[in-house]
């Protein structure tokens, strides 16, 4: 069962009492991590900064109803919404190309 499966599955068994749940993929986001490493090479798509994250985090948090999940970035957006109901190699080339670019 994936992260935002689950992030459903709560928010589902949630609903009638306040408890709002939040699954954030941020995607990279620009840390000391990558410092550490020595090369940004690890990143996967363009990179986030930690404040890109919070806000996306707190727009969603703020909404009258908030989702379960949240994709952060258009590109990482992109990549998960074409791998969700297409075929793995159609994902993998739309991934690809939206990385690119």
């Amino acid at each position: 069962m994936s992260r935002t499966s689950r992030a459903r599955s709560v928010a589902s068994d949630s609903g009638v009492s306040s408890l709002r749940v939040l699954a954030v993929s941020p995607g990279p986001v620009r840390t000391e991590f990558f410092d550490v490493v020595g090369s940004q090479d690890a990143a996967v798509g363009r990179m986030a900064t930690p404040e890109q994250v919070v806000t996306a985090t707190r727009r969603a948090l703020e909404r009258d109803r908030t989702p379960p999940s949240i994709v952060v970035g258009m590109g990482n957006r992109l990549s998960a919404t074409a791998s969700t109901p297409a075929p793995r190699r159609l994902a993998l080339t739309v991934a690809g190309r939206a990385l690119k670019a």
